[in-house]
């Protein structure tokens, strides 16, 4: 075939050429579309960081609104009366702006005497200047609170702070000081003319607590302790699965996917990990150089674990409340509710290791045994699931 061009003269191999080099609009509509999606899923990750900054915001604001604690329970007769309130957060230094986590405010009148006092939940948690069911001497100087419950207190020295005492008394020896207030509840005060209190003495004898003796023990302060810690790590999932959910959902959704659909090929996989892992670190910590990613490597796997667990929660919520959706919402109940069933039974296992009876105590031994063994079953299945994943895409 021939063509004329232009200028009248023949040409030829022009279809040819233009078989060489095809219409560029499809090209041009291809790449337009790439830019498009480009731009569509950046304006997505930049309305759900404007949306999680907009909820941290809000969760700030309502803290800080809700300073003054709310009041959790309260007792009262004719001559005495006690109330408990526990808040988030607490303005306590208004020029310095601090602020005091997790308040606690008691509140305790009896007859025409009342005291007011501020706890911080954490340090009673985490520290040990709480005492359980063991008796406390002091013969020195002590600077601090003493708070004792079921144990007696017995001071000869001095005391530069508060005395509490729940189902105790508190016995002072002559000559012994205490700067800050003396307060026993079902207890009594002990005491000579010669003890110098600087405070405000509270004795509220006749109150009693019936349960405490069955819930209160040496091993108390331990459990509530690990409790604390529990909480916190409680509180860490529910963050990494709202980011997760949030800014990975895709991820999140086609990870918690493959926990079911080839759970054989996992599990073998699993098994694998588990048997090459410990070889891994041997040959890097025997090479002189290995020594050093030793660190980063145990991260990557602690990550990589993290994130299984995570999409474990996620399968097991999603097998429970019966939906597969894989919006971040969908996603973060599903996890959430997972979550709960896996985590539940060392949660149990904790309270009812608070009781003293020795049937609660075999309880508490079952639930934490079960509850180990699901949570450490499940942290190394998504860490062999992570690792088939991440195996297959790079593949």
């Amino acid at each position: 075939m021939r063509l004329r061009s232009g200028n009248g003269k023949k040409r030829r191999g022009t279809i040819r050429e233009a078989r060489a080099f095809p219409d560029q609009s499809g090209i041009a509509a291809g790449t337009a579309g790439t830019a498009r999606h480009f731009i569509v899923g950046k304006e997505e990750s930049m309305k759900r960081l404007v949306i999680v900054l907009v909820i941290l915001f809000a969760i700030f604001t309502v803290i800080r609104a809700s300073a003054a604690p709310v009041s959790l329970s309260q007792f009262a007769n004719d001559r005495n009366n006690i109330g408990v309130g526990l808040g988030l957060l607490e303005l306590v230094d208004k020029n310095k702006q601090a602020y005091d986590v997790f308040p606690l405010h008691v509140y305790i009148r009896s007859g025409d005497r009342s005291v007011f006092l501020l706890f911080n939940l954490l340090t009673i948690v985490f520290q040990s200047g709480v005492n359980y069911s063991k008796p406390i001497s002091v013969t020195a100087v002590y600077s601090g609170d003493i708070v004792s419950v079921g144990g007696q207190v017995f001071v000869s020295g001095r005391v530069n702070g508060d005395i509490w005492a729940f189902n105790a008394d508190v016995v002072l020896s002559p000559g012994a000081t205490v700067t800050g207030n003396v307060i026993t509840l079902g207890g009594r005060v002990v005491s000579s003319s010669s003890v110098s209190i600087a405070g405000t003495k509270l004795v509220a004898s006749n109150l009693q607590f019936p349960l405490m003796g069955i819930v209160i023990s040496p091993q108390t302060g331990d459990v509530l302790q690990i409790f604390g810690f529990e909480l916190f790590s409680i509180l860490f999932f529910v963050i990494i699965l709202f980011l997760y959910s949030m800014f990975g959902k895709n991820h999140l959704a086609s990870l918690a996917g493959a926990v079911t659909a080839d759970w054989k090929g996992s599990l073998l996989f699993t098994l694998l990990v588990l048997i090459g892992i410990p070889l891994i670190i041997i040959l890097l910590i025997a090479s002189k150089a290995g020594l050093f990613i030793v660190p980063f490597f145990l991260i990557f796997l602690l990550a990589s674990g993290y994130a299984g667990y995570t999409a474990v929660s996620v399968r097991v919520g999603r097998i429970i409340i019966r939906g597969e959706g894989g919006s971040p919402a969908q996603l973060f109940f599903a996890g959430c509710v997972g979550f709960v069933l896996i985590h539940g039974l060392t949660i149990i296992g904790l309270l009812l290791s608070l009781f003293t009876l020795n049937f609660f105590k075999v309880l508490a031994t079952i639930f934490l045994t079960l509850g180990a063994i699901v949570s450490y079953v499940s942290f190394v299945y998504g860490l062999g699931i992570t690792l088939s994943r991440l195996k297959t895409a790079t593949a």
